[in-house]
């Protein structure tokens, strides 16, 4: 996954994602998101502009590419 693909979200239980309808979106950037409890790691979030107008963080095992750049 790079910088710039579409993406489609696989994980559709989040409430405020189902709100929104976002279902594709473009990757704008890459982070890391340590939790509360150091001991499990650091997962990789995504930064996504999604076909809703709307950017937001998500990590990245919830969405999966569908067309790379």
């Amino acid at each position: 996954m790079n910088v710039g693909d579409l993406v489609r979200l696989t994980d559709k239980t989040s409430f405020i994602a189902e709100q929104e309808d976002r279902s594709v979106g473009t990757v704008l950037k890459f982070g890391t998101y340590r939790g509360l409890n150091s001991d499990f790691g650091a997962e990789q979030i995504v930064e996504i502009l999604w076909n809703t107008g709307t950017v937001s963080w998500i990590l990245a095992n919830r969405i999966e590419v569908i067309s790379d750049r």
